[in-house]
């Protein structure tokens, strides 16, 4: 069920709207101790964890862009051209029935 529909530019993405889309959390690299204590720093990407090694980045709109270029930028819809789009949500909640009796 699409609860929101808007259209904004492709660069104006926030990095809660970038994990919304599916950018990924990783923690690679990190001993034991800076999991545990909280001094690990996140990185970010997109895909799974084995196709995510090696393209992390810093933040989730970062990741974002390098995703958007991977799909668009041949057909000249790249980041940099900054082009509009639309932003639609969804909710996966099932629509109430209606009681007819």
């Amino acid at each position: 069920m699409v609860v929101y529909v808007s259209i904004k530019r492709v660069q104006d993405i926030s990095d809660d709207e970038a994990l919304a889309a599916g950018i990924r959390q990783f923690y690679y690299g990190l001993d034991s101790y800076a999991q545990a204590h909280g001094e690990a720093a996140p990185v970010y990407a997109y895909g799974t964890e084995k196709l995510a090694l090696g393209v992390m980045h810093s933040s989730p709109r970062l990741a974002f862009a390098r995703l958007w270029d991977s799909i668009y930028l041949k057909r000249g819809y790249g980041w940099q051209a900054n082009p509009w789009v639309w932003i639609v949500e969804s909710s996966a909640k099932e629509p109430q029935k209606c009681n007819t009796t």
